[in-house]
């Protein structure tokens, strides 16, 4: 849309529509309907110096007012238009965002605790499946691999031994 600020300063109004394929242009100053007209999607509406183009169908009871907010200094009506909804039904028809908000992080927080106390649980289940297998098969992997450590570094030890006896009966062979 491209108004004219001129204009638009001076005469405000609304489009509405008042079924899928009309709608009406009222002067809001004076409270006037000015224009009942048929609508065609693909082509604009005109009204003085205004042009209003829309992409999709409206439906009965669509609105557009065109009224002054010249370069949109000084008004935060947008603003607190959105800082209104904070408080009003939203979310599903019945909750505020901060509502919902505060809905959704205790869902997940609630989500995260289970899932810890899940994990945990499993873990002791977990716990129990191998000692249950480690009775019954008689053999502990973990005593298992401590005693084949051992045993490794008493087979190093005895081949060092075997060395230095080696050794002691080249000498001696070496001295004769």
């Amino acid at each position: 849309m491209e108004p004219s600020k001129e204009l638009q300063k001076d005469s405000p109004f609304v489009v509405s529509f008042i079924s899928d394929t009309q709608y009406t242009i009222t002067d809001t100053r004076s409270e006037t309907l000015v224009a009942k007209r048929e609508f065609i999607l693909g082509e604009p509406i005109k009204y003085q110096n205004f042009t209003l183009m829309l992409d999709a169908k409206p439906s009965t009871g669509d609105t557009f007012a065109i009224e002054e907010n010249i370069d949109g200094v000084g008004n935060n009506g947008n603003i607190l238009l959105m800082v209104d909804l904070q408080n009003k039904p939203v979310v599903g028809g019945y909750q505020s965002i901060g509502d919902a908000y505060i809905d959704i992080v205790g869902t997940v927080g609630n989500k995260a605790t289970l899932s810890r106390i899940s994990k945990e649980a499993l873990e002791v289940v977990y716990e129990q499946a191998v000692e249950a297998k480690d009775s019954v098969s008689g053999v502990s992997l973990d005593s298992e691999a401590a005693d084949l450590i051992r045993f490794q570094q008493a087979y190093q030890a005895s081949a060092q031994v075997l060395q230095t006896a080696n050794k002691l009966f080249d000498t001696v062979l070496g001295l004769g």
